[in-house]
Order: C-alpha cells, then sequence, then structure tokens
C-alpha cells in the first residue's frame, strides 16, 4: 500500500512538464561532461535524460528489440534447466 502511494506521487511528479524538461536537460548535461572527462563510467545519463525529455530515435527502438529478445531467449533457457531440475529432484 505504502509503495502504492509513493508511485502515484512520483507520477504526479513527473506529470509536470517543467519537472520533466529540467531533469531530462540536466541528465543530458550531467552525461555530456561525463563523456568527455576521462575515467567517468557515467555518459548514459544522455540517454537517459533524453528519454526523459521524449526524444525517440529509431537506433534506440531496435536496441529495445534486441534487448527483448535476448532477455526472452534467457527466461526460456531459465526455465528449461528449472524443469529439468525439478523433474531430478521428483525421480
Amino acid at each position: 500500500m505504502r509503495f502504492a502511494k509513493t508511485k502515484d506521487r512520483l507520477k504526479r511528479f513527473f506529470a509536470h512538464s517543467k519537472v520533466r524538461k529540467v531533469l531530462g536537460v540536466i541528465f543530458v548535461i550531467i552525461g555530456f561532461v561525463a563523456l568527455v572527462t576521462p575515467f567517468t563510467p557515467g555518459s548514459w545519463l544522455i540517454i537517459v535524460g533524453l528519454l526523459i525529455l521524449g526524444v525517440r530515435h529509431p537506433l534506440l527502438d531496435r536496441a529495445n528489440a534486441i534487448v527483448q529478445k535476448i532477455w526472452q531467449a534467457i527466461k526460456s533457457k531459465i526455465g528449461s534447466v528449472w524443469n529439468k531440475i525439478r523433474r531430478r529432484k521428483s525421480s
């Protein structure tokens, strides 16, 4: 119940376009700074910032499709291994 209240509060907070724009721009700036400075692995924040701003790119859609395909393959493999283990225990 407590988690649902927090989730609703976050949805209302991010529903305001000014908040989304400010956070998106901040993430893009921090990500760019991380990209040009050495030893800082935070350049992925550029992508997070662009997603918050609502910028969509075909490469992101393709990457999402590839990740979903890999995830489904992993889930099916884990499921088959789990079934084999259960069969061995019941024998």
